[in-house]
């Protein structure tokens, strides 16, 4: 992933453990300590991770249990999430 106004195409590599360099592949988005960011570095894609992941878990909350009133929701969702 590469940051700045000017973008510009450059290949990187690595040298691995039996002394082969390894091109590194270009991503646009990468997780650092928690966070995702874009190379932008708009925060639209770490929103979208924390939301796919609040929905699973909504959904398996949702699958586990028979019934569900509201407090019982309300308090496995805060706990799960």
């Amino acid at each position: 992933m590469q940051f700045g106004k000017r973008l510009f195409s450059s290949q990187y590599s690595m040298q691995d453990v039996n002394g082969k360099f390894r091109t590194l592949q270009e991503t646009t988005e990468e997780e650092d300590l928690g966070i995702w960011t874009d190379s932008s570095l708009k925060f639209s894609v770490h929103i979208a991770h924390a939301v796919k992941k609040a929905n699973q878990i909504l959904g398996l909350i949702r699958r586990s249990f028979t019934f569900l009133g509201i407090n019982l929701m309300k308090q496995l969702y805060t706990v799960m999430v």
